[in-house]
């Protein structure tokens, strides 16, 4: 009988840790279709794929649906954001007992062994919370940033670095990793870490970062992890004004101390957004300038969530 129980148990000892993989879709449609069969491709075994529909208003659902039958699709009956949308792919997973949870935008591509390193970073360090592939233009597949190794400064500036593989080692400690395909394991979860939801798109990383310094954990970049992303940055639209300027002073708040956070709040109240709309009106770009301004004043106030998304085609 010891015998044959323990061949019975061999294959699950065997068995490696289950990943659960989600792609936050959004009104998407072509990109999604090429984001999932990047992930279909991957040659890691024991892992399930969703999409979660950040409740689309289009046809996009429905489409999807006939070009993959089988794939497990949730859908949200309303737009979470990033924060909220990925959340649920990360209750899920540890409600389900995956070892790790892999969250992704819809407009990526990836190599057929993403999967297989990022779990290989993450079962190789003990302390690792989240790990994240280099981001990589799309059609250039130029690097964009390996990572952020610095939390910000006192004026809520950020560093991207574009550092390459670090010698020895295919891997790196990072503060924050680039959102666009990040593993959170099992052992975060647990932890309690999420996403803020109050953020809903915009400064997530960061956020994460100070929220894996809080629990003792790390985040890692995998070097041989390059994830093409085609969505560049809108870095005038009249939303990237709003959320940047508004999530900008609500981590001041949240994460800042003393003269470090009344700081940034005089010097961007009086002095960053004054300019910011002296100079962006006068470059033809009102609606962002007066954004600016509607997410200075909402983040002072505390307006948080989905803030003034709906009526965005009023400030252009």
């Amino acid at each position: 009988m010891k015998e044959s129980s323990a061949i019975r148990d061999q294959p699950e000892r065997a068995r490696p840790p289950r990943v659960l993989v989600s792609i936050l879709n959004f009104n998407s449609f072509e990109p999604t279709l090429e984001t999932i069969a990047a992930f279909r491709a991957q040659g890691y075994r024991d892992m399930h794929l969703q999409m979660i529909d950040n409740g689309s208003t289009t046809d996009c659902v429905a489409r999807i649906r006939q070009e993959f039958p089988d794939l497990d699709i949730v859908c949200s009956p309303s737009d979470l954001g990033y924060t909220g949308g990925n959340n649920l792919a990360l209750e899920r997973g540890l409600a389900e007992g995956y070892d790790a949870v892999i969250i992704c935008n819809e407009d990526i591509a990836v190599e057929p062994d993403a999967v297989e390193f990022l779990m290989e970073t993450a079962s190789t360090n003990a302390d690792a919370g989240v790990v994240g592939g280099v981001e990589t233009d799309y059609e250039t597949r130029r690097v964009r940033t390996t990572g952020g190794t610095e939390f910000p400064d006192w004026r809520l500036r950020v560093r991207w670095p574009v550092e390459e593989t670090p010698q020895g080692r295919p891997w790196r400690k990072v503060v924050f990793a680039q959102g666009a395909l990040v593993l959170f394991t099992r052992r975060a979860l647990e932890r309690g870490l999420r996403f803020d939801d109050r953020l809903f798109l915009y400064w997530d990383e960061i956020d994460l970062g100070y929220a894996l310094r809080d629990l003792g954990l790390a985040a890692y970049v995998d070097h041989r992890v390059r994830v093409r992303h085609s969505n560049a940055p809108a870095s005038l639209s009249v939303r990237t004004g709003y959320f940047q300027q508004r999530n900008r002073v609500y981590l001041a708040n949240k994460h800042f101390r003393g003269w470090k956070k009344w700081g940034y709040l005089a010097y961007s109240s009086l002095l960053e957004v004054p300019v910011k709309i002296v100079a962006r009106t006068a470059q033809g770009h009102g609606g962002f300038a007066r954004a600016c301004l509607l997410g200075q004043w909402d983040g002072l106030r505390g307006r948080m969530g989905k803030g003034r998304l709906d009526s965005f085609s009023l400030l252009r």
